[in-house]
């Protein structure tokens, strides 16, 4: 039953963007969309933008049962998307190199970030100093130098995860949402306006490869029990 329970709560889905997709598919688009994604110059960028899009209606369409251009999206201030007539369902997406996350949520805000490591990047410090609390920045500096990378890129999936989830982005402030260390990933501190860490749900997500991934739901209506569920890989068709 939790199992089930879990399935209708929170849904998480993975695009492998690098599969090429049917140029009729962008006529599911808004006109918005379409128009905007005509801005972009890089030829390989644009349609890697657009694969993004239809992905994302599809996705929505299969959740909610409805054709995939009658998706009605909008953005708040902040830029954050969401489904004008489902207010009650809320979905993020985060995407890096060739693959794309999404998380629909009937829990309540959701906020999903994945990063693929940089191969050639070692050195994070200024990063850190800029992004990190100090005791965030006491333990990163402390961790052994093969580790450093790693932990890096956990922390900010997870400081990413927040502030999408509460439609902000960084500008927020990544130094402001400040992550337990050596524990299980959980919120010590917050900026006040979005309540207590303890409102809020933090997971790593179990992601292959060299790729980080974090999720963050309010706490709210998370039922007993609850575990996150596994990703379901989806193919746009």
């Amino acid at each position: 039953m939790i199992a089930e329970c879990n399935q209708q709560l929170l849904k998480l889905y993975q695009i492998d963007l690098q599969r090429p997709i049917a140029s009729e598919l962008y006529e599911i688009l808004s006109v918005g969309e379409q128009d905007f994604a005509q801005t972009i110059r890089n030829e390989s960028l644009k349609k890697q933008h657009l694969t993004v899009r239809v992905g994302v209606r599809q996705i929505l369409a299969d959740y909610l049962q409805q054709p995939s251009d009658k998706i009605n999206l909008a953005k708040t201030t902040h830029g954050k998307p969401y489904l004008v007539d489902y207010p009650e369902i809320h979905f993020n997406i985060s995407h890096s190199a060739e693959t794309l996350l999404i998380a629909i949520s009937q829990i309540g805000a959701v906020g999903i970030d994945i990063e693929q490591a940089k191969p050639h990047r070692h050195d994070f410090s200024a990063l850190v100093e800029k992004c990190f609390a100090s005791e965030e920045i006491k333990y990163w500096n402390a961790v052994a130098e093969t580790e450093k990378k790693a932990e890096f890129y956990r922390f900010w999936t997870r400081k990413e995860a927040f502030v999408k989830a509460v439609g902000r982005g960084i500008a927020l402030g990544l130094e402001q949402c400040v992550i337990a260390v050596e524990t299980s990933p959980r919120f010590t501190r917050l900026p006040k306006i979005y309540g207590k860490p303890c409102d809020w749900q933090l997971f790593d997500l179990p992601l292959t490869g060299d790729f980080y991934g974090a999720l963050v739901i309010e706490n709210r209506k998370i039922p007993s029990g609850f575990v996150l569920p596994k990703i379901t890989f989806f193919d746009i068709k």
